[in-house]
């Protein structure tokens, strides 16, 4: 029997040829976003208090891409309480106000709630249901689950973009203390 040792040259990430380091920021463009990076963001959290709402980011639906949608599962269907919910009108007096609307008897609590439908090539949206509600009250609730969904999805984009910029790959594999081969492979 034989042990045979072999010797490797390794080099942190700033001790690399600029070009080197290039494919390795190429290479290690999702290395920020293998994992769920959306769920445990707060700011999300944030976006929803202001309209009265409340979200559970595990239950979230989105594609930046081609699609472009983002809508949260509802599971809720006829607003059964043993459902999860992964949106839901958290506050109701701030939802209304929010939507330009006053609170009377027939818009309160209960009334009406968010779910979801599904469309083809997977994308669906959140919507209003309820009894009772006007046409002017319906199109006003719905259009401000929309301007939230909208802040949603841009904050989204704007977290991705952030976590797969050039800075963001470099502070990572520098945190991580990442070594490399020369020509530009993990070691």
């Amino acid at each position: 029997m034989r042990i045979v040792k072999k010797t490797y040259k390794v080099f942190k990430f700033s001790e690399l040829e600029k070009e080197t380091q290039e494919k390795v920021i190429e290479k290690l463009y999702n290395i920020n976003v293998e994992y769920d990076w959306w769920a445990d963001d707060c700011i999300y959290e944030e976006i929803a208090e202001k309209y009265g709402l409340g979200i559970d980011m595990s239950e979230i639906c989105f594609d930046l891409d081609r699609s472009n949608f983002c809508y949260f599962e509802t599971y809720n269907h006829g607003q059964k309480d043993n459902y999860t919910k992964g949106i839901f009108i958290d506050n109701y007096s701030k939802f209304i106000k929010k939507a330009g609307l006053k609170e009377n008897k027939e818009l309160k609590e209960n009334n009406f709630y968010i779910d979801h439908k599904h469309y083809g090539g997977g994308d669906g949206k959140n919507y209003i249901e309820g009894d009772n509600l006007t046409e002017k009250e319906l199109e006003k609730l719905e259009t401000c689950l929309e301007s939230f969904i909208d802040e949603i999805l841009s904050q989204l984009k704007e977290n991705y973009n952030c976590l797969t910029s050039e800075k963001s790959i470099i502070e990572t594999i520098e945190a991580n203390e990442y070594d490399f081969l020369e020509n530009g492979e993990m070691f």
